[in-house]
């Protein structure tokens, strides 16, 4: 699991925002959740916890059960290849 953070243009550090991903190094990353800082500094440690349950779960889905999420629009795949 991996928390970042980042700036909102003309915001400074406050006006930035945090990003929850799950990812496994040259295989699977899952945007999950994002939230500006003005509006939470942090996840509590209780919220971290379930995100890294989550985080086992989503990373041993088998690519079946993936491509039917993606399917009924569960998840959205996006593809790093694929432009706009």
């Amino acid at each position: 699991m991996f928390s970042s953070s980042g700036c909102r243009e003309g915001q400074g550090k406050s006006g930035g925002y945090r990003i929850i991903v799950f990812y496994q190094i040259g295989e699977r990353v899952f945007f999950v959740h994002g939230f500006p800082k003005s509006e939470q500094e942090n996840i509590s440690q209780t919220q971290q916890d379930k995100f890294r349950d989550m985080a086992a779960i989503f990373l041993e889905l088998p690519d079946n059960k993936l491509a039917e999420l993606v399917a009924t629009k569960e998840f959205t795949e996006v593809k790093s290849h694929e432009k706009e």
